[in-house]
C-alpha cells in the first residue's frame, strides 16, 4: 500500500487509527517523562491523552450510525471507562491508586483491553494501519520495560 492508499479509508476509520496511534505515543511519552523525572511533562502527556476522548467519541458515534460489530462498541466502552478513571483518579481526586493493588490491577487490565481493542479494530480497518498500531504498541511495551529498569547511580569518586 502506498502513502495515498494509507489514507484512502473513511474519515471515521482514519480518525480512529490516528487516535489509537496518538494514544500509544502519548503513553510512551508518559513512560519516558516518568523515567526522566519530568513531572510537568508527564502531566502534559496525560492531558493530551485525555483529550483523545473527543476524537474517540466522534468515531464511536460514527460507528453507531454506520453499524459495526458489537465487540467494537465494547472496546469503546473500555476506552471511555479508562479515560474516565484516568481523569478521576489522576486529575480530579489526585489519589495514588497505583500503589493500591485493588485499584491498580483492574486499571491495568482495562488499559490492556483498550490497547488490544485498538489494535484489533485497526487491523479490521486496514492491515497496514494494524501493523503501524502494532509497532507503536511494541514501542509502548519497550518504554514500559525501560521505566521498570532501576537507575544506577554512579558512586562519587
Amino acid at each position: 500500500m502506498n502513502l495515498a492508499g494509507l489514507f484512502s479509508i473513511s474519515g471515521a476509520d482514519l480518525l480512529f487509527v490516528i487516535s489509537a496511534l496518538l494514544f500509544n505515543l502519548f503513553i510512551i511519552g508518559v513512560y519516558i517523562a516518568q523515567k526522566l523525572g519530568k513531572a510537568g511533562l508527564v502531566h502534559k502527556f496525560g492531558i493530551a491523552l485525555l483529550c483523545l476522548t473527543i476524537p474517540f467519541l466522534v468515531v464511536f458515534i460514527s460507528f453507531l450510525i454506520t453499524g459495526k460489530p458489537a465487540w467494537q462498541y465494547l472496546v469503546f466502552l473500555a476506552i471511555f471507562v479508562y479515560m474516565f478513571l484516568e481523569w478521576l483518579w489522576d486529575y480530579r481526586m489526585k489519589i495514588d491508586f497505583r500503589s493500591q493493588p485493588k485499584l491498580h490491577i483492574p486499571y491495568i487490565i482495562l488499559f490492556y483491553i483498550v490497547l488490544f481493542g485498538n489494535l484489533r479494530i485497526s487491523f479490521t480497518i486496514s492491515p497496514t494501519w494494524g501493523w503501524i498500531i502494532s509497532v507503536s504498541f511494541w514501542l509502548l511495551l519497550a518504554a514500559l520495560i525501560v521505566t521498570l529498569i532501576p537507575v544506577r547511580r554512579r558512586a562519587k569518586e
